[in-house]
């Protein structure tokens, strides 16, 4: 990303696990010094602090155990992954402008401030 510094999660993380996290969804985050990265919070290439989370000692010290795969495994996941979390990027990207089409166009129609009376639907279709 041009502009950005670049690093590598094991240069600036004490603990890197595997997506586990304590139960009991949002309440269960008690609070304290070891920030939690979830998934939600990568993203578009980058880290995002939306939505953060922090654990203390007991909860942190209770992921311990967590295993992570061989680079090998994790790096043939990322691509088999990687191409997902793209086409997800962009079905939000196109679900967003289809939905500002249809905010800005539909009320013209309903309003009849535009027709689509006159327009050849066969036209263009091959």
């Amino acid at each position: 990303m041009a502009g950005k510094e670049t690093v590598q999660l094991r240069d600036v993380c004490v603990k890197i696990g595997s997506g586990a996290t304590p139960r009991g969804g949002k309440e269960a985050y008690k609070g304290g010094a070891t920030s939690l990265i979830r998934s939600q919070n990568i993203y578009n290439e980058g880290f995002h602090r939306d939505g953060l989370v922090y654990i203390d000692d007991e909860q942190s010290a209770e992921l311990r155990n967590v295993v992570l795969p061989p680079k090998e495994i994790m790096a043939a996941f990322t691509a088999k992954v990687a191409p997902l979390y793209a086409q997800i990027t962009a079905n939000l990207h196109q679900s967003r402008t289809l939905a500002t089409l249809r905010d800005t166009l539909l009320p013209k129609l309903l309003s009849g401030e535009l027709s689509v009376a006159k327009i050849n639907v066969g036209a263009n279709i091959r």
